[in-house]
This record gives structure tokens, sequence and C-alpha cells, in this order.
């Protein structure tokens, strides 16, 4: 029995020999399937290439794309003006001020308390300021000497205070209580 692959009734193209077995199935001889399997193999292996091929030429055309993109962005940059170039970089110092001022106040962190000791300085009246540009008489000295002794006493006080708390903090020997070993 002739069965045609293609359709066709006449000639001998395309026509396949087909043997029928005990179960009423047809078969293919061993040679017309080879013949099928390595035209198979044939068409995925074009199939295979030709796509491998586009994907290739892909990739070319998508690097090829990059680098024109790299060479259009390289060639803006050197067109830029010096005025444009220095705006870009006061524009990148600006963006790194956070982190460098941060970086400059961890070391102040580690402070717990300042205290200050200078009573010089703050305008008090007798302290070397002339009043008016004219020289004061001696008398004059004398009550704003004590005038000012009389404002700075409370400052003169806290200061003492303050200096003998760290002193009795310390100790002779080390243990932060005042020597001779008795706390007080």
């Amino acid at each position: 029995m002739d069965v045609s692959l293609d359709g066709s009734t006449g000639g001998y193209a395309g026509r396949i020999e087909v043997l029928e077995g005990r179960s009423g199935r047809r078969f293919r001889s061993e040679a017309e399937r080879a013949r099928i399997a390595a035209e198979s193999d044939r068409a995925t292996a074009k199939d295979r290439t030709e796509a491998k091929r586009e994907e290739a030429e892909a990739m070319k055309l998508l690097k090829l794309a990059e680098v024109e993109a790299d060479l259009a962005r390289i060639n803006a940059q050197n067109a830029r003006s010096e005025a444009l170039a220095a705006l870009e970089m006061e524009r990148l110092r600006l963006e790194a001020m956070p982190g460098i001022v941060a970086q400059m106040v961890k070391p102040a962190e580690k402070i717990d308390s300042i205290t200050i000791h200078q009573l010089g300085g703050l305008g008090a009246r007798g302290q070397g300021a002339e009043v008016s540009g004219e020289r004061s008489s001696p008398m004059s000295q004398i009550v704003d000497s004590i005038l000012d002794l009389a404002v700075n006493a409370p400052t003169m006080h806290q200061l003492g205070e303050a200096i003998s708390r760290q002193v009795a903090g310390a100790g002779a020997d080390g243990t932060g209580k005042p020597a001779g070993g008795k706390s007080g």
C-alpha cells in the first residue's frame, strides 16, 4: 500500500512505503524513520543556528547602541563650558557636605559637659576699659573693683565649689575619696 505525505498522487516524489503489522497498525521502515529523523535534526539545527545568529546580531546592536550613548555623553561633557563644569563641581561638593560634617561632629558626640572657668572679657567695669576714651580716677577704679567683686561673688563661689568637687572626686590615692580615706 502506497501513501503520499505531501498529498500528491502522481509520481514517486514524497511517497513512502507503509507496512501493516499484525495489529493493523502501519509501520514505517527503519530507513524511512532514519530519513525523517535526519530531516528533523537538520531543520532543528538550522533553526537553532538562525536563532543564535539573530541573538548575536541583537547583542551586537545593543552593545553598539551603548557605545554610541557613552560616546555622546563623553562628547557632551567635553563640550561643557568652564562655568558649567564649576557649577557641577560645586553641586558635588554640596552633596558631599552632609557626610563630611557628620564625620567632623562624631568626636563632639562623646563630650558630656563643658565648664567655663574664665571671668575676664565679660565686659566688667574697671578691667582696663576706658569710659568715653578718658582714664578714670583712682577712686573710681577702687569703687568699680568693689562693685565688680560683689557682682562676681556668686560666680566665684560656684567656681570654688566646682573645683573642690573635682579635687574631691579625684582624691589623692585615685579612689575618688579625699586623702586620708574619709569621705566628706
